[in-house]
């Protein structure tokens, strides 16, 4: 334990302040940590009442720290972005009118541009909210890295296939597009990336087909006002080939081959349009099976600075592809967006 901070006047009336110890952990030091879940080990030997506290350094604003009373608080660090971030941690034991202080710097450094890591969609830790118009899920669940979604029976359907009709009701699942704390609208320069990857070991219980991307709409059950940009996959009932490609609006632009294994897409939008999404199809040793895109010509979409989205939209192959119930949807998927000034 390094040097404390006494508060309160010190010692009075024989009273001593509270003991200390935050493990490797000196008062006034700074050090380096990774971005992500981090927590403390505190040794509290006089049962005083405890408070840790965690403010990034730039404006003081707070990270919400979990067991903030206890001896073993936690929170999650903030990725360093392109500048870096640096936390203000604060641990205080009060007792008798008096307290100790052992307050040290976490920097967490920049990523800047080169190996950014993409945040994985897990559509069961509660910040994403399911749109389902026509209660098709059954159940969703989430496990090392793959979803699976359990659907109930549907009648065929064009209102199932965002590719066919001008409706869709299929079910989505949707959350607020931020970028580095800042939310992202449809005016916002931007560029959403995405790697998506289907599970095709046993064959596909149904014609399904498949949409991740960006919305400012995404409850909305009409396919141009969902406005959708991105990338998606088909697979076809008992196949295990691969459709996969880019996705704008209500037409999808897919290459099959047998040895797909996943697809690497980078979708452009901003300025109230929809840019092209691009894409690679990507085979298990990292070979390139096919690479493409789709000149959307979606311009002035309109949205006049609406919140964007991130959207994961699931749905039928063709109108007249039923699903059985218990049928199952499974994929793997991870996601990063990244906007842009001085354009």
């Amino acid at each position: 334990m390094g040097s404390l901070d006494t508060i309160g006047g010190g010692s009075a009336g024989g009273s001593t302040a509270p003991g200390l110890t935050v493990t490797d952990r000196s008062n006034g030091a700074a050090y380096t940590v990774t971005a992500g879940a981090r927590s403390l080990s505190i040794t509290n030997p006089d049962s005083a009442t405890l408070s840790t506290t965690v403010k990034r350094a730039s404006d003081g604003s707070a990270i919400t720290v979990t067991g903030s009373t206890t001896e073993t608080p936690s929170w999650i660090a903030p990725s360093g972005g392109v500048d870096g971030v640096a936390l203000q941690v604060t641990v205080t034991a009060t007792a008798g009118g008096l307290s100790t202080v052992v307050a040290f710097t976490e920097k967490i450094v920049s990523t800047g541009l080169a190996n950014i890591a993409l945040e994985e969609i897990d559509l069961t830790d509660g910040t994403w909210t399911l749109e389902d118009p026509d209660n098709l899920v059954s159940s969703t669940a989430f496990a090392s890295g793959q979803n699976t979604i359990t659907w109930n029976a549907a009648i065929a359907s064009s209102d199932l296939a965002m590719t066919v009709g001008s409706d869709f009701r299929g079910p989505r699942w949707y959350k607020l597009l931020s970028i580095s704390g800042t939310q992202a609208t449809t005016a916002t320069p931007l560029v959403f990336v995405a790697d998506i990857e289907p599970d095709v070991s046993s064959g596909s219980d149904f014609n399904q087909k498949h949409y991740f991307g960006t919305s400012h709409n995404p409850t909305s059950t009409v396919v141009n006002t969902i406005a959708g940009v991105g990338g998606g996959y088909q697979i076809n009932n008992g196949s295990t080939t691969i459709q996969a490609g880019a996705w704008t609006r209500g037409v999808t632009a897919f290459n099959s081959n047998a040895t797909t294994e996943r697809t690497f897409l980078a979708a452009q939008r901003g300025f109230e349009s929809l840019g092209a999404p691009a894409y690679l199809n990507i085979r298990s040793n990292d070979v390139v099976n096919n690479s493409n895109a789709r000149a959307s010509n979606q311009n002035a979409i309109g949205g006049a600075g609406a919140d964007l989205y991130v959207i994961v939209a699931l749905g039928t192959a063709t109108g007249s592809s039923a699903i059985d119930a218990g049928d199952e949807t499974k994929f793997a998927a991870s996601f990063i967006a990244s906007s842009y000034t001085g354009i």
